[in-house]
């Protein structure tokens, strides 16, 4: 459950995070890392097109026609959902 008040969003009882979470400076001690908010935008961009992509191909060897295109738009849409969420919870590597 997600509660928002005075620009703090706590979605896990656990951990409290700043309403503007892509700017990557934590509300408080504990500083997190996330992945900068363009980063994650061009990676789900990128997994939106190749997962409408390598449907396609799929469904014109099964069925010898293209793809229409709102059902790329609806594969497209729902590879974002969950590529966006795990890109949310992955920090970049520490060199």
């Amino acid at each position: 459950m997600v509660g928002i008040a005075a620009g703090i969003v706590i979605s896990d009882p656990k951990r409290v995070i700043c309403a503007a979470e892509f700017s990557n400076t934590g509300c408080g001690t504990e500083k997190e890392v996330h992945m900068k908010f363009w980063q994650r935008l061009a990676l789900t961009l990128v997994a939106i097109v190749v997962a409408s992509f390598i449907v396609g191909l799929i469904w014109h060897q099964l069925l010898g026609f293209g793809l229409p295109s709102y059902i790329g738009g609806v594969i497209g849409g729902l590879t974002a959902v969950p590529v966006w969420e795990f890109l949310k919870r992955v920090a970049p590597q520490q060199k």
